[in-house]
């Protein structure tokens, strides 16, 4: 059985669950990329890449300039959304280093050299962390399709 769990990275750069979706816009800006088409409101923010001064940005969708602008997709990871770390701490194990728990109350154990797809709260980007150095305060943990055990 997979599950998987929908959370949206909000205008300032944290997160909340998904409680509904709805297809339509009212009032929008439409944006054509090679992956389809998009509906966003004025004011959604979007990570753009500025080619002219060389400077990564959230810009709300009705500033956006196809000329001098580049939507920013990860090539880290493809993701289903990202989850909250609640604690990451070392534990004494033969096989383990660490114990990461996770928002919903699971958690993974892991080794302190192993490195993590992670949502940089701060730098608002996504990179590649040892677990050892995820810090629960500035990062969250990028889902992937899981599978839960029946």
């Amino acid at each position: 059985m997979q599950y998987t769990i929908h959370i949206t990275i909000q205008n300032k750069h944290n997160y909340k669950y998904v409680t509904g979706k709805t297809s339509k816009v009212s009032v929008g800006n439409k944006i054509k990329t090679k992956f389809g088409e998009e509906i966003f409101s004025s004011e959604h923010k979007l990570l753009t890449y500025n080619k002219l001064t060389a400077e990564f940005k959230f810009l709300e969708v009705s500033n956006i300039d196809k000329n001098i602008h580049q939507l920013v997709r990860s090539k880290v990871v493809e993701s289903t959304g990202i989850i909250e770390i609640k604690s990451n701490e070392p534990i004494e194990d033969e096989k383990y280093d660490r114990k990461i728990v996770y928002g919903n109350g699971a958690f993974e154990l892991c080794t302190k050299n192993h490195s993590y797809a992670v949502f940089d709260m701060e730098e608002a980007s996504f990179r590649m962390v040892e677990s050892s150095l995820i810090d629960c305060k500035k990062h969250a943990m990028v889902l992937k399709v899981q599978e839960k055990n029946a």
